[in-house]
């Protein structure tokens, strides 16, 4: 789901509470030792981030997934900012920037789509 400003957040136990990062969304698909990175837009970005697409390789060796994140600029002070990324990807500078996975969605051919949130960050 994409992020939607409110003037107020729910309040409850049902609800769980989470930063948006201002960055690009990206969903990591891995089969085995193939890896893409994908946008929202549905381009493939996996050449355009070598380090991130190995980094992924090897963390996830031998598995197949569906990763949900959102790719990031840090500043020094730790907020994430938009103008910093760009400017990061159009210099084909990667070593600044983060990958923040937040969802799981598929993992070895199980769809973890109907599992709570929170045992999908789990696993």
């Amino acid at each position: 789901a994409l992020a939607t400003l409110v003037d107020a957040v729910p309040d409850g136990d049902r609800w769980l509470h989470e930063i948006k990062p201002d960055g690009y969304r990206l969903l990591v698909r891995v089969d085995d030792d193939r890896v893409q990175l994908l946008t929202r837009g549905d381009q493939d970005w996996t050449d355009r981030l070598p380090a991130l697409a190995d980094a992924l390789r090897r963390r996830l060796a031998g598995r197949r997934a569906l990763v949900d994140g959102e790719l990031v600029h840090v500043d020094a002070d730790g907020i994430t900012r938009f103008g910093p990324l760009q400017r990061a990807l159009a210099e084909r500078r990667t070593d600044p920037l983060v990958f923040y996975a937040f969802d799981l969605l598929h993992l070895d051919g199980h769809d973890l789509r109907a599992l709570p949130l929170e045992r999908r960050k789990q696993l």
